[in-house]
Protein backbone atom coordinates (compact mmCIF):
# COMPACT_ATOMS: atom_id res chain seq x y z
CA UNK A 1 0.00 0.00 0.00
CA UNK A 2 2.78 2.43 0.94
CA UNK A 3 4.66 1.61 -2.27
CA UNK A 4 1.56 2.35 -4.33
CA UNK A 5 1.13 5.74 -2.65
CA UNK A 6 4.81 6.53 -3.14
CA UNK A 7 4.85 5.64 -6.85
CA UNK A 8 1.64 7.57 -7.50
CA UNK A 9 2.78 10.70 -5.66
CA UNK A 10 6.45 10.77 -6.67
CA UNK A 11 7.09 8.43 -9.62
CA UNK A 12 10.60 9.75 -10.27
CA UNK A 13 11.70 9.32 -6.67
CA UNK A 14 10.13 5.89 -6.15
CA UNK A 15 13.14 3.93 -7.36
CA UNK A 16 15.46 5.71 -4.95
CA UNK A 17 13.29 5.52 -1.82
CA UNK A 18 15.17 2.54 -0.47
CA UNK A 19 18.56 4.15 -1.05
CA UNK A 20 17.69 7.71 -0.04
CA UNK A 21 15.10 7.01 2.64
CA UNK A 22 14.68 10.65 3.73
CA UNK A 23 13.95 12.08 0.27
CA UNK A 24 10.27 11.21 0.09
CA UNK A 25 9.38 12.59 3.52
CA UNK A 26 11.56 15.63 3.00
CA UNK A 27 10.04 16.39 -0.39
CA UNK A 28 6.50 15.79 0.83
CA UNK A 29 6.69 18.05 3.88
CA UNK A 30 8.68 20.75 2.06
CA UNK A 31 6.10 20.88 -0.74
CA UNK A 32 3.20 20.87 1.74
CA UNK A 33 4.88 23.76 3.55
CA UNK A 34 5.35 25.67 0.31
CA UNK A 35 1.79 25.03 -0.85
CA UNK A 36 0.29 26.10 2.46
CA UNK A 37 2.52 29.18 2.44
CA UNK A 38 1.11 30.23 -0.94
CA UNK A 39 -2.37 30.18 0.62
CA UNK A 40 -1.13 32.45 3.47
CA UNK A 41 -1.30 29.93 6.31
CA UNK A 42 2.08 30.99 7.63
CA UNK A 43 1.88 29.24 11.02
CA UNK A 44 1.02 25.88 9.47
CA UNK A 45 3.65 26.41 6.81
CA UNK A 46 6.28 26.98 9.50
CA UNK A 47 5.15 23.84 11.35
CA UNK A 48 5.46 21.71 8.22
CA UNK A 49 8.84 23.34 7.59
CA UNK A 50 10.01 22.14 11.00
CA UNK A 51 8.90 18.60 10.12
CA UNK A 52 10.71 18.87 6.77
CA UNK A 53 13.82 20.05 8.62
CA UNK A 54 13.83 16.91 10.75
CA UNK A 55 14.09 14.85 7.55
CA UNK A 56 16.67 17.00 5.78
CA UNK A 57 18.30 19.96 7.43
CA UNK A 58 19.03 21.51 4.04
CA UNK A 59 15.30 22.28 3.80
CA UNK A 60 16.18 25.50 5.60
CA UNK A 61 16.61 26.80 2.04
CA UNK A 62 12.86 26.24 1.50
CA UNK A 63 12.13 28.33 4.59
CA UNK A 64 14.34 31.13 3.26
CA UNK A 65 12.59 30.81 -0.12
CA UNK A 66 9.20 31.23 1.56
CA UNK A 67 10.46 34.37 3.30
CA UNK A 68 11.64 35.64 -0.08
CA UNK A 69 8.22 34.97 -1.58
CA UNK A 70 6.60 36.96 1.22
CA UNK A 71 8.98 39.88 0.68
CA UNK A 72 8.24 39.95 -3.06
CA UNK A 73 4.51 39.75 -2.41
CA UNK A 74 4.66 42.61 0.08
CA UNK A 75 6.61 44.75 -2.38
CA UNK A 76 4.00 44.08 -5.04
CA UNK A 77 1.10 44.86 -2.72
CA UNK A 78 2.67 48.00 -1.31
CA UNK A 79 3.97 49.22 -4.69
CA UNK A 80 0.70 51.03 -5.39
CA UNK A 81 0.99 52.98 -2.13
CA UNK A 82 4.48 54.29 -2.88
CA UNK A 83 4.60 57.51 -4.86
CA UNK A 84 8.23 57.11 -5.90
CA UNK A 85 7.88 53.47 -6.90
CA UNK A 86 4.63 54.25 -8.68
CA UNK A 87 6.27 56.94 -10.81
CA UNK A 88 9.01 54.62 -11.98
CA UNK A 89 7.08 51.40 -12.42
CA UNK A 90 4.36 53.07 -14.46
CA UNK A 91 6.76 54.80 -16.85
CA UNK A 92 6.55 53.94 -20.51
CA UNK A 93 10.22 54.66 -21.24
CA UNK A 94 13.31 53.19 -19.63
CA UNK A 95 15.19 56.47 -19.38
CA UNK A 96 15.47 58.12 -15.99
CA UNK A 97 15.21 61.87 -15.65
CA UNK A 98 17.33 62.85 -12.67
CA UNK A 99 15.51 66.14 -12.07
CA UNK A 100 12.15 64.38 -11.97
CA UNK A 101 13.50 61.72 -9.64
CA UNK A 102 14.94 64.28 -7.20
CA UNK A 103 11.72 66.32 -7.30
CA UNK A 104 9.57 63.29 -6.54
CA UNK A 105 12.01 62.09 -3.90
CA UNK A 106 12.04 65.49 -2.17
CA UNK A 107 8.27 65.88 -2.37
CA UNK A 108 7.38 62.47 -1.01
CA UNK A 109 10.37 61.72 1.24
CA UNK A 110 8.42 61.78 4.52
CA UNK A 111 5.70 59.59 3.07
CA UNK A 112 8.31 57.21 1.72
CA UNK A 113 10.08 56.85 5.06
CA UNK A 114 6.76 55.93 6.66
CA UNK A 115 6.08 53.63 3.73
CA UNK A 116 9.42 51.85 4.10
CA UNK A 117 8.98 51.45 7.87
CA UNK A 118 5.46 50.08 7.37
CA UNK A 119 6.77 47.75 4.68
CA UNK A 120 9.50 46.39 6.95
CA UNK A 121 7.01 46.00 9.81
CA UNK A 122 4.52 44.10 7.64
CA UNK A 123 7.26 41.85 6.24
CA UNK A 124 8.50 40.98 9.74
CA UNK A 125 4.94 40.40 10.94
CA UNK A 126 4.08 38.07 8.06
CA UNK A 127 7.41 36.22 8.29
CA UNK A 128 7.48 35.92 12.08
CA UNK A 129 6.85 32.17 12.15
CA UNK A 130 9.44 31.44 9.48
CA UNK A 131 11.93 33.73 11.23
CA UNK A 132 11.34 31.69 14.40
CA UNK A 133 12.11 28.53 12.43
CA UNK A 134 15.37 30.04 11.17
CA UNK A 135 16.31 31.21 14.68
CA UNK A 136 15.57 27.73 16.08
CA UNK A 137 17.66 26.21 13.29
CA UNK A 138 20.57 28.53 14.09
CA UNK A 139 20.33 27.61 17.78
CA UNK A 140 20.30 23.92 16.81
CA UNK A 141 23.30 24.48 14.52
CA UNK A 142 25.32 26.19 17.26
CA UNK A 143 24.32 23.73 20.03
CA UNK A 144 25.10 20.80 17.71
CA UNK A 145 28.77 21.86 17.40
CA UNK A 146 28.17 23.60 14.05
CA UNK A 147 26.88 20.43 12.44
CA UNK A 148 23.68 20.36 10.43
CA UNK A 149 22.79 16.72 10.98
CA UNK A 150 20.50 15.10 13.48
CA UNK A 151 22.03 11.67 12.91
CA UNK A 152 25.55 10.30 12.84
CA UNK A 153 27.72 13.38 12.41
CA UNK A 154 30.84 11.64 11.11
CA UNK A 155 28.94 10.25 8.13
CA UNK A 156 27.13 13.51 7.36
CA UNK A 157 29.74 16.23 7.11
CA UNK A 158 29.42 19.46 5.14
CA UNK A 159 31.91 19.24 2.29
CA UNK A 160 32.18 20.69 -1.18
CA UNK A 161 31.54 18.07 -3.88
CA UNK A 162 33.18 19.21 -7.11
CA UNK A 163 31.91 16.17 -9.01
CA UNK A 164 28.34 16.92 -8.00
CA UNK A 165 28.78 20.57 -9.02
CA UNK A 166 30.03 19.57 -12.47
CA UNK A 167 27.08 17.20 -12.84
CA UNK A 168 24.60 19.96 -11.95
CA UNK A 169 26.28 22.37 -14.37
CA UNK A 170 26.09 19.81 -17.19
CA UNK A 171 22.45 18.96 -16.54
CA UNK A 172 21.31 22.55 -16.19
Amino acid sequence: MLSAICISCHPLIYFFTFLYYTDVGSLFFAMVSLTIHVYHYHLWSAMFSIIALTFRQTNIIIVAYEIGLTIIEEFRLKNKQSHILHVYTSRSSDTINIKEYITVLWKYSRLEIKFILNLIQSIIWKCRYHLCVIILFLIFFIKNNYSMTLGHQEHHQIVLHYINDSYVLNVN
